[in-house]
């Protein structure tokens, strides 16, 4: 999109049943989950395109985008940091204005972003205030999609790729609010586009229904799918699934330990705080884990994210179903124990890893399986569909597998 919404994280009450806002964070998560999540913790192994837009098209801002007050006030302060000149103030710089528009999905161009700025701050101190930001938020919400922009999601959506998306397509599907589509709703997107259940939607259609239904476009323009990958330590998740991105780039390989050491890297409030007990060597709360993921998820929109680390756990499972639906399914890559076991010994040699022992692999590897067992069969429970790999064949034979899955290929 252009400009897109900041309404679009905490999405307007309309005929959908029960959508409100959903968590939002800053640099310090300030969600509400239950609280056995905050007693599971998370052990870090050691371990040494979006586009951009420079135009903006303008149109009357509906009535139905507006957010209450108190809603925008939440969205400000989710990404908002100290004031440099009253420590008691929240105030947004541009980075936090193009990190909070990247979580919509959106990146903003060096132009575009500077004609944010332009409108909001208005004393021109270089930081937005909260009313200032109010100031903005109308012409920011007036934004329309182009027609490139609906095309990219709709080919999200229409996973058999025949130009059509038919009810089961649209069920389910992610997005960025964290709204998986139930359903009664993908019916009711059917009825506003005046077909039946059991017939399909054109892109013509979609493209009429997003126009006029504002509230709709937000919770679409921000589609995404996901496949959980389950896998023991050098079963060969990171090599399989990063020649798979070089075929299909708009797949992405995510890795909740690489999340954390992210983090660590960027210096940020929550980055040092992860230092130090990572330093201590005691283990992260998997609500941070969760949290991270819920900022990087926000990212991909039209993206096909493999999720790779996570969960660990059954209440890890369960928690990210409520918080972001089930997903596409689940890639479990099986490797017999002995085959991990020798990969990392031999990986040791090279990779200057001192955990890279056999002794370290096998107490890896069961770690693994003592983790994994309940999520998986919980995934199963829930109708989840399980792929499995035999990361014993060649690499080509698995990525040419994982090719001919709908939401995967290339297209």
């Amino acid at each position: 999109m252009h400009v897109g919404s900041w309404g679009r994280r905490l999405v307007c009450k309309g005929w959908w049943s029960g959508v409100a806002s959903r968590r939002t964070y800053g640099v310090v998560p300030r969600w509400s989950v239950r609280p056995r999540i905050c007693e599971q913790k998370w052990r870090v192994p050691a371990r040494g395109q979006q586009r951009s837009f420079n135009t903006v098209k303008v149109c009357p801002t509906s009535r139905k985008s507006a957010l209450t007050e108190s809603f925008l006030k939440t969205l400000f302060q989710s990404f908002g940091r100290e004031s440099p000149h009253n420590s008691s103030e929240v105030v947004l710089k541009s980075e936090d204005i193009h990190r909070l528009m990247s979580s919509m999905g959106v990146v903003l161009s060096d132009k575009t972003l500077g004609e944010v700025m332009e409108k909001a701050d208005l004393n021109g101190d270089g930081v937005i205030c909260f009313e200032e930001f109010k100031s903005a938020y109308q012409w920011l919400m007036s934004q329309q999609p182009t027609k490139e922009d609906l095309r990219e999601i709709f080919s999200i959506l229409d996973l058999d790729d025949n130009g059509t998306i038919e009810l089961e397509e649209l069920t389910g599907a992610l997005n960025t609010t964290k709204e998986s589509i139930t359903q009664a709703e993908a019916e009711k997107i059917f009825a506003l586009c005046n077909a039946l259940p059991h017939e399909s939607i054109t892109f013509e259609q979609f493209c009429s229904v997003i126009h006029q239904h504002k509230f709709l476009m937000w919770r679409l323009l921000t589609s995404f799918r996901l496949f959980f990958v389950v896998g023991g330590p050098a079963s060969g998740k990171g090599t399989i699934c990063s020649s798979l991105n070089t075929k299909v780039p708009n797949v992405v390989h995510v890795s909740s330990g690489d999340l954390l050491r992210h983090e660590v890297e960027s210096n940020s409030p929550l980055g040092k705080q992860l230092a130090d007990t990572m330093k201590r060597g005691d283990l992260v709360d998997a609500s941070i884990v969760l949290a991270l993921l819920d900022k990087l998820l926000c990212e991909q929109r039209g993206k096909v994210v493999l999720l790779d680390g996570f969960p660990r756990s059954l209440e890890n499972a369960v928690d990210f179903v409520k918080l972001f639906g089930k997903g596409e399914g689940c890639l479990v890559f099986q490797c017999p124990e002995d085959v991990m076991e020798n990969r990392i010994v031999e990986r040791g040699k090279t990779s200057g890893r001192s955990d890279d022992t056999r002794e370290t692999a096998r107490r890896r590897i069961a770690t693994f399986k003592a983790q994994s067992v309940e999520a998986v069969q919980y995934f199963r429970t829930i109708g989840m569909t399980m792929y499995e790999l035999d990361t014993t064949k060649p690499l080509d034979e698995n990525v040419e597998k994982l090719l001919q899955l709908p939401a995967i290929r290339v297209k």
